[in-house]
């Protein structure tokens, strides 16, 4: 009668496995080294050619997703091709998608039927965007574009609730639009202008709570801001560099953290704005020549101490601005009580 095989050990089986797995790894090795010295076998041409076949399709896709892809950041191009995630108003006048929630007349004028989450790009111009009171609503995503008017002409933006964009209105490039009777809140900055977007028309918008900017104005001239209402902002409320010859009146600007800041701008006018607990209203840098008054009447300060002996409406003495260095800007007629309000 055989004699009973004795019961191994844990360890002694996890011994056997490690050496099995040690001799697997070096025949590999072997056999892996056998297979680099031999002679590499030719591939056949028909497998060359389907391969050549096959990379000309897939660059021929990834173009084709370049070209229906937004860039970044646009300064003198308007992207017009239809992108996923986008509504695009198309230079033939057509919408992209054609379900998209805004009534088109057939002329000129574009109409939301609902509050819409997808940012918009224009690519025509003479024609109007009425909200209609709906909402234009973002992901807050980074240089997002809530209406994009990049390159456009003759555009009225109006009656549209624009909040959560990097940007809630974009112009670049863009000339003679209108932008009328909206509220932009929300947004890293409300409405952003620059490149060149000359004589455009901004008034009786609400600009509140954008978190860096209510409005940027860059290297840009003959623009108006009239009669808006501009509040709650952390940072700068008006920002304009390099932008000269705009007319900014009218306007409410209260309890922002900074009011207006000039930075190398020259021959603006600015007049009849009340300017209400900010902190400061106004920033200069840079000596160049701006006016704060229509010749007869400048604006309202609040922190303004001065008197009115004649009771004119006007302050007997200048109101001092801001000081830079050596330099003084002064409102030679600050207004008494303020023209404007808030609405």
């Amino acid at each position: 009668m055989p004699e009973k095989e004795k019961k191994k050990s844990w360890r002694e089986i996890q011994r056997e496995r490690q050496k099995r797995q040690q001799r697997a790894e070096e025949a590999f090795k072997i056999q892996m080294e056998r297979e680099a010295k031999r002679k590499p076998r030719k591939v056949p041409k028909g497998k060359i050619l389907l391969a050549v076949l096959a990379l000309i399709v897939i660059l021929g896709v990834y173009g084709l997703w370049q070209l229906t892809t937004p860039p970044a950041s646009t300064d003198d191009t308007t992207p017009i091709t239809p992108v996923s995630g986008y509504i695009i108003i198309m230079p033939d006048g057509t919408i992209n998608p054609s379900n998209a929630p805004i009534l088109y007349d057939g002329n000129n004028r574009y109409t939301f039927t609902a509050d819409i989450s997808n940012p918009m790009i224009v690519g025509r111009d003479s024609i109007i965007i009425d909200g209609n009171g709906y909402t234009l609503n973002g992901t807050e995503e980074y240089l997002s574009r809530g209406i994009d008017l990049t390159g456009r002409k003759n555009v009225t933006v109006t009656n549209i609730k624009i909040q959560n964009f990097d940007f809630g209105i974009y112009l670049s490039a863009a000339s003679n639009n209108t932008i009328y009777k909206n509220t932009l809140t929300n947004n890293h900055c409300g409405i952003w202008i620059e490149a060149s977007s000359n004589g455009n028309i901004i008034y009786e918008n609400n600009l509140t709570k954008n978190k860096m900017y209510a409005i940027w104005l860059k290297e840009s001239i003959e623009n108006i801001i009239s009669e808006n209402t501009f509040t709650r902002h952390a940072n700068y409320t008006i920002y304009m560099r390099y932008a000269n010859k705009t007319t900014i009146t009218k306007n409410y600007i209260k309890n922002n953290n900074m009011g207006i800041f000039l930075y190398q701008s020259t021959n603006n006018v600015l007049y009849h704005n009340s300017f209400i607990d900010n902190m400061p209203s106004g920033h200069v840098s840079g000596d160049l020549p701006n006016v704060w008054d229509n010749g007869r009447e400048g604006n309202y300060w609040s922190d303004y101490n001065g008197t009115d002996a004649d009771g004119d409406g006007i302050g007997d003495t200048p109101y001092l601005i801001y000081k830079e260095n050596e330099t003084e800007f002064y409102d030679y007629f600050p207004l008494i009580v303020a023209k404007t309000q808030e609405k």
